[in-house]
């Protein structure tokens, strides 16, 4: 069995005039609801292992944020340029190439994917996420090259509650 931890990142800001989109920052909105969030995961039992997260500003924060909000675990992340992505092949084909000895990843990245990612694996109806939402599917099989279509189950599904 392999479980997946997905985070869509925080509220982020409008951005701003001349920046590209990788670069917006979170709203002071969406570093509070980093914090609340923070304990609401920890408290489901989430360990915070094999972190990897977009490149984007607002992804990045959100993991940082989130680390600094939980005393008693310190988080370490990798950055994966790949989950960049807005469509859920492509975080399907980052998934299954991954090292076979993690039993649990965690990504921190962009919606549509990650709901998209989270349909797939499961036939849940899950309406788009909204930022900060929290995922936890367990999928039932030996090697992540073996995701397929419903081979999972939702475990946990918790929305940011400001």
């Amino acid at each position: 069995m392999k479980t997946l931890h997905l985070i869509r990142h925080s509220v982020a800001s409008d951005g701003i005039a001349g920046a590209t989109d990788i670069d917006r920052p979170l709203s002071d909105r969406g570093e509070v609801v980093c914090k609340t969030m923070a304990r609401e995961i920890y408290a489901v039992g989430c360990q915070f292992e094999n972190v990897f997260a977009s490149p984007a500003t607002r992804a990045q924060s959100t993991i940082r944020l989130i680390g600094e909000s939980i005393d008693q675990k310190k988080i370490i992340w990798t950055t994966e340029d790949k989950l960049y992505t807005f469509a859920w092949p492509e975080l399907l084909n980052w998934l299954e190439s991954r090292d076979n000895k993690m039993d649990t990843i965690m990504i921190v990245g962009h919606n549509p994917a990650i709901s998209e990612l989270a349909i797939f694996l499961t036939g849940e109806q899950i309406a788009q996420v909204p930022p900060c939402t929290y995922l936890q599917i367990c999928a039932y099989i030996g090697r992540w090259s073996d995701l397929y279509r419903e081979c999972g189950n939702l475990v946990e599904i918790i929305f940011p509650s400001n």
